[in-house]
């Protein structure tokens, strides 16, 4: 099973595009092999996405909030009225600025994205993406929730992340042999939880430097299908 961040992955950084992965995308679906989604995106960005792509796999939203399956939503993370309530104080030590402090045309140019993609990324409900100067970590735990750093945005969201998503998936449907794919430290937790690690360069061809820190094992590609390619044999359902 392979399971993927989004944005800088199975998604073009700048552009958000996806289409240059259909064939290998096509290739896991014939061999019987989902993908999962593992993202810091909202539920109605990931269902968007859904359709286009034709993904039919349970997929994670916000940073792990929720794994949503066909039939029904497992709830891990915190309802976004406490998210921003503790957001609310967390402003008040430090210079921060989320996107329900945005317009949806703000976000847009923030992001790089549509304005249609921008209003499906404020319909959050577990995590909350914002820009800051300082390192937030220690007043959110001071406001009892948590913050992880993805590759621009801050996030401030309850007591689970990507891998304790991906466990809580796994503790649903039976083991499997994991292929994680990530690019930056809000991906620590899902290469982490999973068997095979792949860390996807940058746009510049580099890679993040301090994922190497904390995982063992990890492999780098320049892109989604490469990295893909050459676990297929290793792979399964």
């Amino acid at each position: 099973m392979v399971i993927t961040d989004l944005d800088g992955c199975l998604l073009d950084s700048r552009t958000y595009a996806w289409e240059s992965h259909r064939e290998t995308l096509d290739e896991l679906k014939r061999r019987g092999i989902p993908v999962v989604l593992c993202t810091s995106k909202t539920r109605a960005e990931t269902e968007a996405l859904r359709r286009e792509v034709g993904h039919e796999a349970p997929f994670i939203v916000e940073s792990g909030g929720a794994v949503i399956f066909a039939d029904r939503t497992l709830t891990l993370g915190v309802p976004y009225a406490r998210v921003l309530e503790g957001f609310r104080r967390l402003k008040q030590c430090v210079g921060a600025r989320g996107f329900s402090d945005m317009s949806v045309e703000e976000i847009a140019v923030e992001c790089g994205m549509t304005l249609e993609n921008a209003r499906l990324a404020k319909r959050r409900e577990y995590d909350e993406p914002f820009l800051c100067d300082k390192d937030p970590a220690l007043f959110a735990e001071d406001v009892g929730l948590r913050c992880s750093r993805g590759g621009r945005f801050w996030h401030l969201h309850g007591a689970t992340d990507k891998g304790f998503a991906i466990r809580a998936l796994l503790t649903e449907i039976g083991p499997r042999r994991t292929m994680g794919i990530g690019d930056s430290m809000l991906d620590l937790p899902l290469l982490d939880a999973c068997d095979l690690r792949v860390a996807i360069a940058r746009p510049d061809g580099t890679h993040d430097p301090e994922l190497a820190k904390y995982i063992h094992g990890l492999r780098y590609y320049p892109n989604w299908s490469s990295a893909v390619r050459s676990f297929l044999p290793s792979l399964s359902a």
